[in-house]
C-alpha cells in the first residue's frame, strides 16, 4: 500500500533500535534542506510520540509549538480539519441519557489512542466491539462471530449497536470513530508536502484510510514501526496493511536496549510468528541475565538497583502484586501513573512535622493537615473546615492550638486518624527501609500490563506468564497475537529479566 503521490520509505527495527529517533533525524534533515515546517506533518498513534517530535523540533530549530500545526495524533488532525466543536462530541451526559433509554449502564470512558469505549459494564463491552467493527471496516456480525464465548447474544449486540448509531444521529453528536469516518468521507488532503508516521504498526484500517486521504498529495512519506510489536489487534490494529506497505525499507540493525541473553529469548518467541518482516538485528554487547522464579514473592525487588517494571498480561493480576509490594514496604507507580503513596497524605505529613518542629506553615498546606483529623478528637468541633484561615498566611503550631481548635501535637502517625491503619503501616515500612528520601523521589518500581507499558523500558523487568481465561482462549486460537504481546514484555528489559513461572493452568508457553 502507498500513502502519498511520491516516494515512501519504511523504517523498521527491533525494540531499542531507535526508530523514532531515526524518524526525527529525517525530519530534521528535511527542515535543514529548506522544507517549510508548516508543510510537514508528523502523526502517531499516541500523544507521547507527537510531543517528543514537537519538543525536539522546537529545541533544534527554535520553533514555537504553534508553528508545528500538523504535528498531531491522527484523531486530533481529523478533529482540526473537520473543525469539530467541543459541544459536538459525545459527553458523559449523553451516555447517561443513552443509559436511561436502553435501561442499561454505559460510561463515557474512551481510550485516548484508539477512541474505543473503555468502560467496564456489559454495555460498554458491546459498544467497544461495535466501534471495533467500524475501525476495522468489518461487518458487525463478523466481529461478533470472532468472539470467544461472548457474554451477550447476537440479537442484543446488534440492538445496542443500532441504537447507539441512532442516538448519536438524533442527538447530533459525534464519537471519536465518527470523526475518522467523517474525515474519510468528506475531507480533502492536508496542505503538506512531507508526512512522518510513527508507531504505524498500531494503526487500524480506518486510520490507514484517513492517512491515505490526508497525505494523498505528499511527495515524501516516512513511516516507522515494527510489526513484531503490533499488539493492538484486539483494538483494530491492521497488521496486514502494515506488512503490505510499499517503498524502500530500512532496517535499523542494533538494539541499544537488549543484552544478548534477553535478545536471544525474544528472538525465539518472535520467530514463531508466521508472517512478519524479517529483520537482521543484533543486541548490544553485554550478556544480561534471565532468572526464573517459582514464587512471585521470592523476586528480590530492590529500587536501589535501578528501575523496575512489573508486568502482567491482564489487569486482574495487578491487585495481588500491589498488595505484595505494600507488604514489602516498596513505593511504586500504579498502572495509570498515580503513586502508591497518597500525595495528599504526603503533603500533610510534611507540613505537620514541620509544624511540630516549630516552623511556620502556609494556611493552604495546613488545611490538608486538618483533613486527616477527627472532629472532637484532634480538632474541636466547628474548626475542621478552617473557613477563617487565609491560604497565604503562615501559622505556627501554637497559633493553631490557640485560634484554630487544634487538640494534639502528636507525631503524624498517631495524630492522623483519617489515614487508614494499613496506609500508616505501609508508609512507616517505607520510612524504615528507605528513609524519608523515598517520599520525595519518584518511585523506581512501576506496575502495569504489557499493553500499558508499550514503549517503556527498565533496567529490571518482572514478567508474569499467567493469562486470564478469555486471553488464554484467544491464545490457543491465535497464538501469533499473544507471541507479539509476550515479545513486547520481554523486550522492555535493559539488564535483567525475571520470569515468574505460571501460577495457574492458563499461561503463555515460553519457547526454550
Amino acid at each position: 500500500m502507498k500513502i502519498g503521490m511520491g516516494e515512501q520509505r519504511l523504517i523498521l527495527g527491533a525494540p531499542g533500535c531507535g526508530k523514532t529517533t531515526s524518524l526525527l533525524k529525517l525530519l530534521e534533515q528535511e527542515i535543514a534542506f529548506g522544507s517549510p515546517v508548516g508543510r510537514i506533518a508528523f502523526v502517531s498513534f499516541t500523544r507521547k510520540a507527537v510531543q517528543e517530535a514537537i519538543s525536539r523540533t522546537c529545541q533544534q530549530f527554535e520553533y514555537q509549538k504553534a508553528d508545528l500545526h500538523n504535528f498531531k495524533t491522527i484523531h486530533a488532525l481529523c478533529y482540526r480539519e473537520l473543525a469539530v466543536k467541543k459541544n459536538e462530541l459525545v459527553t458523559p451526559a449523553n451516555m447517561v441519557e443513552f443509559s436511561k433509554v436502553m435501561r442499561m449502564p454505559f460510561s463515557a470512558n474512551m481510550d485516548d489512542s484508539t477512541g474505543l469505549a473503555a468502560g467496564a459494564t456489559l454495555g460498554d463491552e458491546m459498544l467497544f466491539y461495535a466501534s471495533l467493527a467500524r475501525v476495522r471496516r468489518a461487518p458487525l456480525e463478523e466481529v461478533y462471530q470472532e468472539l470467544a464465548q461472548p457474554a451477550f447474544t447476537w440479537h442484543m449486540f446488534k440492538q445496542i449497536a443500532d441504537a447507539y448509531d441512532r442516538y448519536r444521529q438524533e442527538a447530533g453528536v459525534l464519537d471519536f470513530t465518527d470523526i475518522l469516518e467523517k474525515f474519510v468521507a468528506y475531507s480533502s488532503p492536508v496542505n503538506c508536502d512531507i508526512a512522518f508516521i510513527d508507531e504505524a504498526q498500531d494503526l487500524s484500517t480506518l486510520q490507514w484510510e484517513v492517512l491515505k486521504v490526508a497525505f494523498a498529495h505528499c511527495r515524501w512519506v516516512y513511516i516507522a514501526g515494527d510489526d513484531d510489536q503490533a499488539i493492538y489487534s484486539w483494538s483494530g490494529a491492521d497488521i496486514k496493511t502494515f506488512l503490505a506497505l510499499e517503498g524502500e525499507k530500512e532496517v535499523l540493525g542494533i538494539s541499544h536496549r537488549m543484552p544478548r541473553s534477553i535478545f536471544d529469548l525474544s528472538q525465539r518467541i518472535i520467530k514463531q510468528v508466521s508472517h512478519r518482516y524479517e529483520k537482521a538485528v543484533v543486541p548490544r554487547n553485554e550478556e544480561g541475565s534471565i532468572e526464573f522464579h517459582n514464587d512471585p514473592d521470592s523476586i528480590p525487588i530492590d529500587p536501589s538497583k535501578g528501575s523496575w517494571l512489573i508486568l502482567v498480561r491482564n489487569t486482574y493480576a495487578l491487585s495481588n502484586i500491589e498488595k505484595n509490594l505494600r507488604l514489602m514496604g516498596i513505593p511504586y507507580i500504579r498502572r495509570h501513573g498515580s503513586w502508591s503513596v497518597n500525595q495528599t497524605h504526603l503533603q500533610a505529613i510534611r507540613c505537620w512535622e514541620k509544624l511540630r518542629k516549630g516552623h511556620y506553615q502556609a494556611g493552604i498546606a495546613i488545611k490538608k493537615v486538618y483533613e486527616q483529623f477527627r472532629v472532637g478528637h484532634e480538632v474541636k468541633r466547628g474548626f475542621k473546615s478552617l473557613s477563617k484561615m487565609d491560604d497565604n498566611t503562615t501559622y505556627t503550631m501554637q497559633e493553631l492550638i490557640d485560634n484554630f481548635g487544634l487538640l494534639t501535637n502528636a507525631i503524624w502517625h498517631d495524630a492522623f486518624k483519617a489515614i487508614s491503619s494499613d496506609d500508616i503501616e505501609y508508609y512507616l515500612s517505607i520510612l524504615r527501609i528507605y528513609g524519608s528520601e523515598a517520599f520525595t523521589s519518584k518511585p523506581e518500581v512501576h506496575v502495569n500490563t504489557i499493553h500499558g507499558v508499550k514503549g517503556g523500558e527498565a533496567e529490571n523487568v518482572v514478567l508474569h506468564l499467567d493469562q486470564a481465561r478469555k486471553t488464554n482462549l484467544e491464545y490457543l486460537a491465535n497464538p501469533d497475537a499473544e507471541r507479539r504481546v509476550m515479545y513486547v514484555g520481554v523486550t522492555r528489559a535493559r539488564r535483567c529479566l525475571h520470569i515468574v513461572q505460571p501460577q495457574t493452568n492458563r499461561f503463555f508457553q515460553l519457547p526454550m
